[in-house]
């Protein structure tokens, strides 16, 4: 764990900071690891898991932000002008491989959420109430689980929460077959410059995904309609291609 706060102000250029566990690594509450003035820092969490307790924070002053493992944020990453990686590599039954839980908010120019534990299952990426996403040029959200008939257990797929929030102007959702499960988060996104793939799309009862006058058009394991899909004056199609 981390509970204490690391400032680097003093280096005119880039500097690494690399953490390392072979079974996690916890930001404790209100922990800040801050780069200023001339410094830029590039910052790696490298373990099982690795979560940010609420209040806590990661300014890189425009260096890249990656962490690995099973992840939960309630904190801070704030790379400026550099990229956000989050890649979970472990398998983590129905609790989640990347949790943006409330207060969680990733800023950076490049933000990917990729999950990708090796389990046919997947591990699911969860926005939840009170997130949000702040990328300057590109979101993506990807979980490789091929799982296409476990919609709505937990185990793979991107849920997007109502309360969420991606300001992006790019967005890409794919999944290797589970499912993208639309539940009210808000997408501040050119809908031409939103790509969706993968299984099957799944929209929250009381929920409508609005294409703001676009084609709606999804090929995949189908799609599971609770709530309202609002084409306008678009078109919709959806092609259902694989065996469930």
């Amino acid at each position: 764990a981390v509970n204490n706060n690391s400032i680097e102000n003093t280096y005119n250029g880039t500097e690494s900071l690399t953490l390392a566990a072979g079974t996690g690594i916890t930001l404790g509450n209100n922990v800040a690891i801050t780069a200023s003035g001339s410094s830029k820092l590039n910052v790696t969490l490298n373990g099982g898991a690795s979560t940010m307790n609420a209040g806590s924070s990661i300014a890189t002053n425009g260096g890249n932000i990656a962490l690995s493992g099973i992840t939960t944020i309630a904190g801070t990453l704030n790379a400026g002008t550099g990229n956000i990686s989050i890649t979970d590599t472990v398998w983590n039954d129905q609790n989640g491989g990347i949790l943006l839980n409330s207060s969680a908010n990733l800023i950076g120019s490049n933000v990917t959420l990729h999950s990708n534990d090796g389990n046919w299952l997947g591990a699911q990426i969860r926005l939840n109430s009170g997130s949000q996403i702040n990328a300057s040029t590109s979101t993506v959200l990807q979980d490789d689980g091929g799982a296409p008939d476990n919609d709505g257990q937990g185990y793979g797929g991107v849920v997007l929460n109502s309360g969420a929030t991606v300001n992006s102007p790019a967005l890409t959702v794919h999944t290797g077959g589970t499912e993208i499960n639309y539940e009210g988060a808000t997408l501040n996104t050119p809908y031409s410059n939103i790509a969706l793939s993968g299984g099957s799309f799944m929209i929250g009862s009381g929920y409508t995904w609005n294409t703001q006058g676009n084609d709606f058009n999804f090929t995949g394991s189908g799609a599971q309609i609770y709530g309202t899909l609002n084409a306008g004056t678009g078109n919709i199609s959806i092609t259902d291609t694989v065996w469930n």
